[in-house]
């Protein structure tokens, strides 16, 4: 059975590809767990992660525009959680504005936990997008 959409760039014989599914699956899990364990302050780390996958797209011969093509199902879900987290109300007040009959304050709590919440659901969508792209669909 042939899965074209998302198949697509999964027969290339690249390095990436030759490796075991399961070793694959493990290791990406992993690393989707070390960006999840990974603390909000700590932007060079995200930095290296984003350096990371880059280097995997890289081996697993993966266009931009694929991964990006990808990733950017889920930028709407992960815009929803971020305005969310935007709202959280305990912190040092950044931004205060008066909308209407609405009082809107951003914390500096709030835009922590915002840039956490957006930087781990892309890493980790790109993690995985790469895992899927590598890997034919039957395996």
């Amino acid at each position: 059975m042939k899965h074209a959409f998302i198949d697509e760039y999964s027969a290339r014989d690249t390095l990436l590809r030759r490796r075991d599914p399961r070793a694959k699956i493990a290791v990406f899990f992993s690393f989707v767990l070390g960006i999840i364990a990974t603390p909000a302050q700590s932007f060079h780390t995200f930095g290296l992660f984003a350096f990371v996958l880059a280097m995997l797209a890289v081996v697993a011969e993966l266009p931009l525009a694929h991964i990006v093509k990808r990733a950017a199902a889920a930028v709407p879900f992960i815009l929803c959680m971020g305005l969310l987290a935007m709202l959280y109300p305990r912190g040092v007040v950044v931004f205060c504005a008066k909308l209407g009959p609405f009082h809107l304050a951003l914390t500096h709590s709030g835009l922590l936990m915002v840039w956490n919440t957006t930087v781990k659901a892309l890493l980790s969508v790109v993690c995985m997008t790469i895992l899927v792209s590598s890997t034919p669909f039957a395996d």
